[in-house]
């Protein structure tokens, strides 16, 4: 798992979100990431 997911997880946690709402979370995350091609370390606000 990298940082940047470990950090999101993280932070979903202490905003006491249920487990099912950071797994929704993440995995749309890695789709829009996965449609772009990119890391999520390298998408900005600025991406189409």
């Amino acid at each position: 798992m990298t940082r940047l997911r470990q950090k999101f997880i993280e932070d979903l946690e202490v905003r006491n979100y249920a487990s099912s709402t950071i797994q929704a979370y993440v995995r749309h995350v890695a789709a829009f990431a996965a449609h772009d091609s990119r890391s999520p370390e390298r998408l900005g606000p600025e991406q189409p």
